[in-house]
């Protein structure tokens, strides 16, 4: 039997707290803590008044410090093995704890998979079981988002980063999902999210904290990205002659294009040593900068595709526009990570245009 700890932020809502009459029944596996996230006068008696009633721990802040704050709280207090962090607005259907603390392993289970619009894929947050050993190797809970959004998704990238897997379970429903089959699902369900209690109540601003959450964490794990991101496979085992010869083509087709500010250049590094790759590019992009001073005002954006874990490929694939074609390229890198990437030529990239779509995405034209 797994040792587990549930905790549960909260900030007002303590309407919801009849839900959890029942949950408890279910959870009887688990140590609960609850974390009162800043409530009002009137919503931490209530909390209090209940963890009176019932064996649950009660932590609390002053005001709201955000969902990660909350979290990481209650996990330095939890005594379980693993950690399953709630939101306070689910219904507990049946017990949950051993089989998502099974499931998890020594990575990371719950609801998903949810590929989000920065195409990221992750476990959501609402119902996210994780063993504590773990969480404590990737940091714990990042808490420069505040009360917002992409927490989950930053803790789910991290996990991946450091080789810890996500494993979803498809016995949860949420009233958020807007298909009929989550609704056939609703039988099966070990937990049943209501969804939009705390971001829709107008407390606080959610389309802009998204906005912003998204950009910071595209800032975080994708400093090398621009509005138009392109790609190049280089055959890292022809001479070193060549080599500097086509990448530094490419690079000064990029500075004169109109849109050069708008361009970054991802390098594949192969099989080789990320390492020493970016040594060579550094190297490459130093004889540009001294060579042809009048071409290159301002040092181009490149950065090196280093090994990355097969599951975290996705997102940067989904952030490509086109690769460009080469005399001497890697081509099982190209089949393994580029396949259907438009490519296209340095003229052809020469008469394309970096266009914004009413989507916010960019595109080449």
């Amino acid at each position: 039997m797994y040792s587990a700890s549930v905790v549960v932020p909260w900030w007002d809502h303590t309407d919801l707290l009849s839900l959890w009459e029942n949950n408890l029944h279910h959870l009887q596996d688990a140590e609960i803590i609850f974390i009162d996230n800043g409530s009002s006068a009137e919503g931490k008696a209530a909390l209090e008044a209940f963890c009176q009633r019932h064996p649950v721990k009660l932590l609390r802040n002053e005001q709201n410090r955000g969902y990660a704050v909350a979290n990481n709280q209650g996990a330095r207090a939890a005594s379980g093995d693993y950690i399953l962090f709630f939101n306070n607005d689910i219904e507990v259907l049946k017990p949950p704890v051993q089989y998502l603390c099974e499931l998890a392993g020594d990575g990371i289970s719950g609801p998903g998979p949810l590929l989000t619009e920065a195409h990221d894929i992750c476990v959501e947050g609402w119902a996210l079981c994780i063993r504590k050993s773990t969480l404590e190797a990737i940091g714990g809970w990042c808490e420069d988002y505040g009360p917002g959004y992409w927490d989950d998704v930053d803790l789910c990238h991290r996990a991946v980063l450091k080789g810890f897997p996500l494993r979803y379970s498809a016995e949860f429903v949420s009233d958020n999902w807007k298909s009929p089959t989550a609704r056939e699902r609703y039988e099966a369900a070990f937990i049943r999210h209501l969804g939009g209690t705390t971001g829709d109540d107008g407390r606080l601003p959610k389309n802009d904290l998204n906005l912003r959450n998204k950009a910071l964490f595209t800032q975080k794990f994708y400093p090398q990205l621009r509005e138009i991101n392109l790609v190049i496979f280089p055959d890292w085992y022809q001479s070193e002659a060549q080599l500097r010869l086509e990448i530094s083509q490419v690079l000064r087709e990029i500075q004169s294009h109109p849109d050069a500010q708008s361009i970054s250049l991802l390098v594949d590094s192969g099989d080789f040593a990320d390492e020493d790759v970016s040594l060579a590019i550094a190297e490459i992009v130093m004889t540009c900068l001294m060579e042809y001073p009048s071409e290159f005002a301002e040092e181009p954006t490149v950065a090196v595709l280093e090994k990355f874990h097969q599951a975290y490929w996705h997102p940067w694939r989904r952030r490509l526009h086109a690769r460009i074609g080469l005399d001497h390229e890697d081509g099982h890198a190209i089949a393994q990570r580029a396949e259907g990437l438009p490519i296209y030529s340095l003229e052809e990239l020469h008469q394309k245009r970096a266009v914004l779509q009413e989507t916010g995405n960019w595109e080449l034209r």
